[in-house]
């Protein structure tokens, strides 16, 4: 069996052994086939053909071919299904021959916003001809659609100018090269279609856009080693003359010194980030031939990301726990670059995370992060751990507060815990007394204040720190414990000088002064 140059599907027999008189009689099972639509019989000397006219799946089966007035020559071929498609394929191929294609169609988007169709084919001859058709309509070479065709590479392309909403469609390309032809076909509908025409508006945009001043990296973040929040954002196709500006919230944003331009990169630190600095920041550049704006909103996710990144920094150089004892307990401090208590932190007692109380107080300031023990026990011993998370690591820093460590804190908590309460009960002034006192002869002084103590203090009052004698002339008077007066009746210009009020008790006490001052009628 076999298929001839002009894809005609046969099967042949050679018979050597011949004679003039022999004739070749062609059977299908073992039937003569008569010459008819079905097949066509060719005989050349010893070599005779069976041609199938339109060959099908009723062809198939036993084939036979035997020649008279020899030594009963034959031969017999089974035709079944699988031998009939591969000679159907190959007859198809050679009546109807394809161009080969390196690449089917696509579309590709220039950096102008203008598309390019093309495909490449394997071979093209110098008379090879093609058509582009959209929507099933063809179209030819015009402004609107350039087309090309590169015969030595094989590409055939179309070029759009624009592309927009009335360009939805189907797009072929059908070509020839003599008998031999192709198409390939790209569907551009709905999504797909939305997708390329997205892009290339895009595009468009963004050439217009750096025929000015523009911004060759939109604003972005990053944490600096001092924990700062930096803005960076980098410009390009700029003069003396581009304006550029940071605004928050539209509003303009105040920096020191604005950036040199000639550098192409623009930064805004935010020192100690909170939620005070959460708005939509912006960074503009304008001048005659156009402007751009960078736009950057801490808020939400974005917020949220930038504290972990600043416990990343702060986590990794965080200093060892301190321990620092007040009149209220012991102090474990942990020191950092800045501390925010958005930033998510733990304590730790023995492996136990603490949760914060009013015996275990949890808190922090911009410097440091703290554990406050409130009236520690012999329960409170052991390892304490701080731990910082950034979102992938846990920084910990930890301290055995346990033995000596422990005896000491406590000891001098136990100290400041007495000093503190001695400060709170002592003897003192709490109101009342002026610095300075000037007042007429004649006239009678009443210095008055209100003092505190616990238990109830003794006062005693100094001239010029010498004991005041008691008298008509100079009276005392303490009630009620707290509230303390001295009359001087009849002021004269010897009772100038300085008084003191001395008020103590156990816990300690303190002296306070009053200059008084007599000056004589009319001066």
């Amino acid at each position: 069996a076999g298929v001839d140059e002009e894809g005609n599907i046969y099967l042949s027999f050679d018979c050597p052994e011949m004679t003039d008189a022999s004739q070749f009689t062609w059977c299908k099972a073992y039937e003569e086939l008569a010459d008819d639509q079905k097949f066509r019989v060719e005989t050349v000397g010893d070599h005779s053909k069976l041609y199938f006219k339109n060959p099908d799946k009723g062809d198939l089966g036993t084939y036979s071919v035997s020649v008279s007035d020899t030594d009963g020559v034959s031969s017999s071929f089974a035709l079944d299904e699988e031998e009939l498609e591969r000679l159907i394929a190959l007859s198809n191929e050679i009546k109807n021959p394809t161009i080969p294609l390196k690449s089917e169609l696509a579309y590709e988007i220039f950096d102008k916003g203008q598309v390019r169709f093309w495909l490449q084919a394997e071979h093209l001859s110098p008379d090879a001809s093609y058509r582009f058709i959209i929507n099933d309509r063809e179209v030819s070479d015009s402004e609107k659609h350039r087309m090309k065709c590169d015969r030595a590479t094989g590409i055939i392309e179309m070029v759009m100018d624009r592309f927009t909403i009335e360009n939805e469609g189907t797009y072929t390309v059908q070509i020839h090269d003599g008998k031999a032809k192709n198409q390939s076909s790209l569907v551009l509908i709905g999504d797909a279609f939305k997708a390329v025409l997205d892009e290339a508006e895009f595009q468009r945009k963004e050439f217009l856009r750096k025929q000015g001043p523009h911004f060759a990296e939109y604003l972005h973040w990053d944490v600096t080693d001092e924990c700062e929040v930096r803005l960076v954002c980098k410009v390009a196709n700029t003069k003396k003359e581009t304006v550029f500006k940071w605004l928050k919230d539209d509003a303009l944003y105040e920096t020191e010194a604005l950036p040199d331009l000639e550098k192409g990169v623009c930064q805004l630190l935010i020192p100690k980030l909170s939620k005070k600095d959460l708005g939509e920041y912006k960074a503009t550049l304008k001048d005659e031939r156009g402007q751009d704006v960078s736009v950057l909103e801490i808020a939400g996710k974005v917020y949220e990301d930038m504290v972990l990144a600043m416990s990343r920094v702060c986590g990794a150089s965080a200093s060892p726990l301190k321990v620092l004892c007040t009149e209220e307990g012991i102090r474990l401090q942990c020191f950092m670059k800045y501390f925010t208590e958005e930033m998510k932190v733990n304590w730790y007692h023995k492996d136990a995370k603490i949760a914060s109380s009013e015996h275990m107080r949890i808190g922090g300031n911009e410097e440091m992060a703290w554990l406050q023990i409130c009236e520690p026990t012999e329960k409170d011993k052991g390892k304490y751990t701080f731990e910082i998370f950034d979102g992938k690591d846990n920084h910990q820093r930890s301290l055995d507060l346990s033995g000596q460590a422990f005896d000491e804190a406590f000891a001098e908590f136990q100290q400041l815990k007495a000093a503190a309460f001695a400060e709170k009960n002592r003897g003192k002034v709490i109101g009342g007394l002026p610095d300075v006192v000037t007042i007429m002869e004649g006239k009678t002084l009443n210095l008055t204040c209100t003092v505190f103590g616990n238990p109830d203090p003794e006062v005693v009052w100094f001239k010029n720190d010498k004991d005041i004698e008691v008298s008509e002339h100079f009276s005392v008077k303490v009630e009620q414990a707290k509230y303390v007066s001295m009359t001087i009746t009849g002021v004269t210009s010897e009772d100038s000088g300085k008084y003191s009020i001395h008020v103590k008790n156990k816990h300690g006490g303190e002296k306070i002064d009053v200059t008084v001052s007599v000056y004589k009628h009319g001066e």
